[in-house]
């Protein structure tokens, strides 16, 4: 079962495909370089089924390719990504929030989502929290959050710690105090 032909348009050479292959696995965009591979047997004389199943995808995406290929070339294929869903806190809100976590140390985790949610206004599963205080951890050089038990002698407690952090961020705490 062959599938369906769709013309493609010749618009480079066997040569000048080849190297559009090489520069994209060069610049290390292997989206690029799955989709000039499909591109490439479909020069080959292969229907879009085949073309598909050799790389991998769906007939309808194969379709899709083929008509970015016909309408724009190479620049046709390049992936267009939206960019992703826009987080929840600002670069302001993250920055102020690692000055929250290097001022006011140590807090836990528990701690730091009350912050966030009570300061900010937006509630993270606690590993996605995880995960932006690994990020705030590398972009900022703070501490990492710490258990209550393990909280250094001397220090003030992580309880009075988020006090002050909300405190900070004129915000009444959960015993209502200010």
């Amino acid at each position: 079962m062959p599938g369906p032909r769709r013309d493609v348009e010749r618009r480079l050479d066997d040569p000048e495909i080849d190297a559009a292959i090489d520069a994209a696995q060069r610049s290390g965009d292997a989206y690029l370089v799955r989709r000039l591979c499909f591109v490439k047997n479909l020069y080959a004389g292969d229907t879009l089924t085949e073309a598909a199943g050799r790389v991998g995808i769906s007939q309808p995406t194969a379709s899709r390719w083929t008509a970015a290929w016909n309408e724009a070339g190479v620049t046709g294929l390049e992936p267009a990504f939206g960019g992703g869903r826009p987080p929840k806190l600002s670069t302001d809100q993250r920055e102020r929030l690692a000055h929250l976590l290097d001022t006011h140390r140590p807090l836990t985790m528990g701690q730091i989502a009350t912050l966030v949610e009570e300061g900010f206004g937006v509630a993270y599963s606690q590993r996605h929290l995880a995960r932006i205080i690994d990020d705030l951890v590398d972009e900022y050089g703070i501490d990492r959050p710490v258990r209550a038990e393990r909280a250094p002698a001397g220090s003030e407690s992580p309880a009075d710690n988020l006090r002050a952090a909300l405190d900070d961020l004129g915000i009444e705490d959960a015993e209502g105090t200010h």
